[in-house]
């Protein structure tokens, strides 16, 4: 299969998996939010931080190592295992002792048991962990699919059958719990792969030397990441932390889900072209104007409807979480570059200039938090997206030296593609400041109105001005079977 076959398919479920789990998610989100208070869900995003970041320690960056690594024998995959499966289980036993303390941190005592609960998906995660990379480095997206989507479905109906009898965060937690269960079931009995219980010290040695920089990575980008959650929990409430939880959720329905995806697609296909500098630096170009073509309209329009779209799907009472929504769209558009960028290091086996890249970025990161988290809430968001572009520079500093690709073409390039989008969001701003009676609308017909005139008008100007990005993506299209007959409907409405 050629680079670009490999590259549509492997996209196409990519994206089908992410959006379809990640859906279901989303609608079990709603429906939660109208079972469960703003404050469980503070609480829940307090317990998240540390899941997080046992995940991502349990993993070790070994899962990456697989995806690089050549001619891989069964005592890879049996020492990875072991590694993380062992690590697992300390990381359980060192939480179940730091609850206590984490609960009085916060003054929340039902910390400590909703810990103890939620921290086994970390274990049931470790059983899962190779057969997913396996499958990833196979660009065998489809079988990813079938196997996550009904792990969602199920815990899903668990969360929301528990929220309907009342059991509150409780129900969140079991959900999530459940979820990780299922998922690691199904990868044992559909996969096929078993592991060996073989460690090779050897094995070990090479993997670790390459995953133990991506695990620091990782683990300073969470903790201090996670300390925006902190702040917010400790000196605010846990209602205002519910409501920023909320809002980052909503932005990253569309966001990281389409990062995600390109991250799973183009980590391994830069690593089987990474000998060839020029066909991989075309691809590099190539994608990065496709996501920029997308996340633009996608992210202009969701400020537009921030207000119709909490009002319809969660009520007034949530309808504090629109203005962080709205501020934290604005990062959401360049959002999937920030790991793009670094996945030319991860093929290049610069795990150094990684670690490098993110301690630069967390520096920057506690820099904006001191200085901005003592006036607000509003203002530590701004420092949030400052940070966030901050962070787009350093990561494109760091990517564009290993392929010869200038932050100043790379920035003109994003640019380019970002502007009709730009410019259909400026007219229909102005349409908002000068019509304000469309607030009297139906919230169905304000969000139907937004998005069929920006989509329109978005891709007249870009067949107008004949992008480079929309030619791009009307190629993709045409080579996707699923999406091919959307060509005749911009012929229909006379989009060239």
């Amino acid at each position: 299969m050629s680079l670009k076959k490999q590259a549509i398919s492997g996209m196409t479920w990519t994206v089908i998996q992410q959006f379809g789990s990640s859906g279901i998610s989303f609608i079990v989100s709603i429906i939660l939010a109208r079972l469960i208070a703003p404050k469980e869900f503070g609480i829940f995003a307090l317990l998240l931080v540390f899941n997080t970041i046992g995940n991502s320690l349990s993993d070790s960056g070994m899962g990456e190592s697989i995806i690089r690594g050549d001619n891989l024998e069964e005592e890879d995959y049996g020492t990875i295992f072991l590694t993380n499966f062992g690590l697992s289980i300390t990381l359980y036993l060192v939480i179940i002792a730091v609850s206590p303390f984490i609960a009085s941190f916060y003054e929340q005592p039902i910390i400590t048991n909703l810990l103890w609960v939620y921290s086994l998906a970390i274990i049931f995660s470790s059983f899962s962990t190779i057969q997913m990379y396996r499958l990833t480095k196979e660009l065998n997206f489809k079988k990813q699919a079938y196997i996550q989507i009904p792990s969602i479905i199920i815990s899903g109906i668990v969360g929301i059958a528990l929220g309907y009898m009342g059991y509150g965060v409780w129900a969140l937690v079991i959900s999530k719990v459940s979820q990780a269960f299922v998922l690691a079931l199904q990868y044992w009995t559909f996969t096929g792969w078993r592991p060996k219980f073989i460690f090779s010290k050897e094995k070990f040695k090479y993997h670790f030397n390459f995953g133990y920089k991506l695990t620091l990575s990782g683990l300073l980008s969470q903790v201090i990441s996670s300390i925006v959650t902190v702040i917010i929990g400790k000196f605010y409430s846990p209602a205002q932390l519910g409501y920023y939880t909320r809002a980052g959720n909503m932005r990253n329905f569309g966001v990281l889900n389409i990062s995600t995806a390109l991250n799973k697609v183009t980590y391994p296909l830069f690593s089987s072209v990474k000998s060839d500098k020029v066909r991989l630096l075309a691809a590099y170009k190539k994608i990065q104007n496709l996501v920029v073509f997308i996340m633009t309209p996608i992210m202009l329009l969701a400020i537009i409807i921030a207000k119709p779209l909490f009002l319809l799907l969660l009520g007034e009472e949530w309808l504090p979480s629109v203005i962080y929504f709205q501020l934290l769209c604005i990062t959401g558009i360049l959002y999937p570059i920030h790991s793009y960028n670094l996945n030319v290091l991860k093929v290049y086996g610069e795990s150094g200039k990684f670690l490098l890249a993110e301690t630069y970025k967390k520096i920057n990161l506690l820099i904006i938090i001191g200085t901005t988290s003592w006036f607000g809430m509003i203002p530590l968001i701004i420092g949030l997206v400052i940070h966030s572009f901050i962070s787009l520079f350093i990561n494109m500093y760091f990517g564009s030296r290993q392929l010869n690709y200038k932050i100043s073409d790379q920035t003109r390039d994003m640019l380019l593609t970002m502007l009709p989008g730009i410019i259909v969001f400026a007219i229909l701003s102005c349409f908002i400041i000068f019509y304000p009676k469309i607030d009297q609308w139906y919230l169905i017909l304000q969000i139907i109105f937004f998005i069929f005139t920006y989509l329109i008008v978005y891709l007249y100007l870009n067949a107008i001005l004949k992008t480079e990005a929309f030619t791009n993506f009307k190629d993709i299209i045409a080579n996707v079977p699923q999406l091919s007959k959307i060509n005749n409907y911009f012929k229909i409405i006379g989009i060239e």
